[in-house]
């Protein structure tokens, strides 16, 4: 039984010595999140350990389920290979610092990188002493051009709303909610119906749902929101609509865009407040000075 035991033990640390001493990535660098046009360049990096017994070392690194290698390094022989699909966008003097005979080119610095290069990003490192394989995703979004937020009545008592989000990618999260006057916290709505449609490198997103102004409060506005996200970014987009059920049209919208990249495209509608906006006040105030103006010179016409 000793015996038996004791084999057990050494065959377990063979296995364990064995597997420190094995060919191994440590570490594999690959940003989740990159905004389409913000970055000069983006480096993947594949970090391993090696051994003196690791020799005929080969790099690769794999894009999505292709199985030809977008780059490739074999320190040995000095070769390094570049696919078509990473022409002009790789910095082949790009290199690891401190590095060696067997480091200095195992990254990959993508140039410019754009949303076509999305994707998951693997590494593969062999050598006659072993192998391992790492992958992880990055994502390159490009923000959408623009947000639109309205509805319409089908009947007195229905309104349909729709939410439309275009050119953007990749397919973000678009979430509709809805709170009642004086309420503090939203519910979300979940009976809405989206479509998504691809246009080039792009999507557009549209989420629609109708509303019965008698399942609404009537002591005031229900505020609705469009809210657009990609989750695990800052990126966030916020269009609102306050909604009067009755009889009578009367819109309430905003939008707003809680990033920093100014190009939402938001109609003219009157303010959260219920105060008019800019426009319609200068409207009222030229119609008014154009009416006393008329008074004015009936009643000066009228002395003579």
């Amino acid at each position: 039984m000793c015996d038996v035991m004791s084999a057990f033990i050494l065959l377990v640390m063979f296995v364990a010595f064995n597997g420190l001493q094995a060919l191994q990535i440590t570490q594999l660098s690959v940003p989740r999140w990159i905004e389409n046009g913000t970055q000069e360049s983006v480096t993947l990096d594949c970090v391993y350990n090696l051994t003196d017994k690791d020799d005929h070392l080969v790099v690769k690194w794999f894009h999505n389920d292709d199985p030809k290698p977008i780059y490739q390094w074999i320190p040995e022989l000095g070769s390094r290979l570049v696919s078509e699909k990473l022409q002009g966008h790789t910095d082949m003097n790009s290199t690891i610092v401190p590095s060696t005979n067997f480091t200095e080119y195992r990254s990959l610095r993508i140039l410019k990188p754009t949303t076509q290069l999305s994707g998951k990003y693997s590494c593969h490192v062999t050598s006659f002493n072993g192998l391992d394989t790492a992958e992880k995703e990055m994502t390159i979004y490009a923000p959408a051009k623009f947000l639109r937020f309205n509805y319409t009545k089908s009947t007195s008592n229905r309104a349909k709303f729709g939410c439309e989000v275009g050119r953007v990618y990749p397919v973000p999260d678009v979430d509709v909610f809805q709170t009642s006057p004086g309420a503090t916290e939203h519910t979300v709505i979940t009976d809405t119906e989206t479509e998504v449609v691809e246009q080039e490198d792009s999507y557009k997103v549209s989420v629609s749902y109708e509303i019965e102004d008698s399942e609404l409060s009537p002591d005031g506005a229900t505020r609705f929101d469009c809210f657009v996200n990609f989750p695990g970014t800052n990126y966030q987009r916020l269009s609102s609509i306050n909604y009067y059920p009755g009889g009578a049209v009367r819109t309430q919208a905003n939008a707003q865009r809680l990033d920093a990249h100014p190009d939402v495209a938001v109609g003219n509608h009157q303010s959260p407040d219920g105060s008019s906006s800019i426009s319609s006040c200068f409207g009222l105030i030229l119609l008014n000075a154009t009416l006393l103006f008329v008074g004015i010179n009936g009643l000066f016409m009228r002395q003579f």
